[in-house]
């Protein structure tokens, strides 16, 4: 399932706010509480906050573009990239340390 990470300031619900759960004490998951849907994911604590999301979930998800792959050292063995995009073995580039990275959900969006 195709995720995005999200600064948290330049993400909302639109529609229902969803069922949280707390994975752990250091992460949270959401899920639409009518079908059980997976929606969210956030680590607590992140700096800055970040939220990984759902792209399926979204309303339109065909108006992001991927910027990267990550955790690329689980994808299956038939799994091909031939986007050109950089891809990371992990969970990718560290945006704190680098501010020129941009959030894939821009403000008011």
């Amino acid at each position: 399932m195709p995720w995005g990470s999200f600064f948290l300031e330049n993400f909302r619900w639109t529609k229902a706010k969803p069922s949280l759960h707390h994975s752990s004490d250091k992460a949270e998951r959401s899920f639409c509480p009518t079908c059980g849907s997976s929606l969210t994911f956030r680590f607590l604590g992140s700096d800055p906050a970040e939220i990984d999301v759902t792209l399926v979930s979204l309303d339109d998800p065909d108006g992001l573009r991927p910027q990267w792959h990550i955790w690329t050292m689980s994808a299956p063995s038939w799994h091909e990239y031939d986007d050109g995009l950089k891809r990371y073995q992990d969970n990718g580039p560290d945006r704190s340390l680098d501010p020129d990275l941009p959030s894939p959900l821009p403000p008011g969006r």
